[in-house]
């Protein structure tokens, strides 16, 4: 709902939802019940900063890299 809402709030006035199934449709609908401030939309639009990777691989891989699982 969020998605749909964002983008009637930027003018997009005919998105495509993907509406297979009922479900589907009445979400979108309800979309247009949802209100989005300022604040809200600067939100959704903030670019994406990836988080520190953590575990076994500690750092991203040079391009091109596959991690292979191997038994011995």
């Amino acid at each position: 709902m969020t998605a749909l809402a964002w983008q009637w709030a930027k003018g997009v006035s005919s998105p495509i939802i993907g509406g297979t199934k009922a479900a589907y449709l009445e979400d979108a609908a309800k979309a247009f019940a949802v209100t989005l401030t300022d604040d809200d939309i600067a939100y959704l639009e903030e670019p994406y900063i990836p988080h520190r990777i953590v575990g076994a691989v500690d750092h991203n891989l040079a391009d091109g890299v596959m991690l292979l699982d191997e038994k011995k």
